[in-house]
């Protein structure tokens, strides 16, 4: 954790944030994010702060429209998308009859250890 990391970790933690963003918002259930993750907050990598009156825990809303601005409207952008699309609004879980699992080649899964590459159509 730390602000002065390299351009290509702070790069990378951001995909990640995006990405587990995405599982969030996709996954079936009611989605529950910390406050302050939709812009990126992560408490200096303490995740423990319940019980500190600190300016750690506050919600930082000069950060929210600073640099990850990007993060925020992605966040807000995945968040409109879950609401209309209909295939997440579902009331039970979805089956093989409403997905298509894709691995790099559209159709064709790759379930191999090697594989580092998963996406869904429903």
């Amino acid at each position: 954790e730390g602000e002065f990391a390299s351009l290509s970790v702070r790069r990378l933690r951001k995909r990640q944030m995006r990405n587990f963003f995405v599982c969030l918002m996709v996954s079936q259930g009611v989605p529950m994010f910390y406050m302050g993750d939709e812009y990126g907050h992560t408490k200096g990598g303490n995740n423990n702060t319940y019980c500190h009156d600190h300016y750690v825990n506050y919600f930082r809303w000069d950060k929210k429209e600073e640099q990850s601005s990007d993060l925020y409207r992605f966040c807000r952008l995945m968040t409109k998308f879950r609401k209309e699309c209909e295939s997440l609004g579902l009331e039970d879980f979805p089956t093989s009859e409403r997905l298509q699992w894709h691995g790099h080649q559209p159709g064709k899964p790759d379930w191999s250890e090697a594989s580092r590459f998963v996406a869904f159509t429903m």
